[in-house]
Parts: structure tokens; sequence; C-alpha cells
């Protein structure tokens, strides 16, 4: 039977607890890997609507939105900035400005083109009460 010197126990066990680090790296890397490739197979979507520039009215200055049927109009100020404010803290982005030429190059029309993202993946307001009232009554 053979003694092994403290060095060497030391040294073997060293070489014990890298190899076991390195495998469980490893490990997580794969599992990383493939949460990573999950995550990018979930598709972005985007809803889009048109803002018309400011225009002023007896009761102050609006601008129209449209959203592909659900047309609405909002309050603004003579700059676009605050419908701009209001759209942006709904989830709204500037991402394109266009000028259309009317009445034989005489008048300017502006078209502000807003995205947002849609959140398909949460569930309505009416599926979050029954699974908190399910919690609670359990």
């Amino acid at each position: 039977m053979r003694i092994q010197s403290p060095a060497a126990s030391t040294l073997a066990l060293l070489v014990l607890i890298l190899l076991t680090g390195a495998l469980l790296g490893c490990q997580s890397l794969f599992r990383l890997t493939s949460v990573d490739k999950q995550e990018s197979k979930k598709v972005q979507r985007w809803e889009y609507c048109l803002m018309s520039p400011p225009y002023p009215t007896p009761y102050g200055w609006k601008v129209n939105i449209y959203l592909g049927g659900k047309d609405e109009t909002i309050d603004s100020d003579m700059s676009s900035v605050a419908a701009l404010n209001k759209l942006g803290a709904d989830g709204w982005e500037l991402v394109g400005v266009s000028d259309e030429v009317v009445n034989q190059g005489n008048q300017t029309f502006t078209k502000f083109l807003l995205k947002r993202s849609i959140a398909s993946a949460l569930p309505d307001k009416s599926t979050q009460q029954a699974h908190l009232q399910e919690f609670f009554e359990h």
C-alpha cells in the first residue's frame, strides 16, 4: 500500500473541485443557451396609429388619432408636444413624420406615425381578477 503525501492529496482534491466546477459551469451555460433560443422564438407584435397636426378649436388645440377604425380626438397644444407626451405615456413611440403636399402645393399636411407593443401574452383584466379571487379563496 502506497502512502500519499499531504501535498499530493491536496492537489488531487483541488483538481477534483476544479473539474466539478467546470462541469457545473458548462451545464449552466447550456441551460442559458437553450433559454436564449426559446426567448428568440417570441415574435414582437406592434400596433400603429397616425396623428394629425394640431389644429385650433374654440376649446383649445386638438389632434386627431387614427387607429384603423377607432379614431379619436385628443387635447394638444400648438406644437403637438402635449399630445405626443400623452400618447407616449400610453406606450406609443414616435417612429416617423411625413409631409404631404396638397392643394396644388399651397399647403403641407404633416402626419405623425407612432407604434406600440401589443401585449398579447398578458391576460385580460377579467382573467387576472379571476386568478386573484381564486388565489385568495384557497
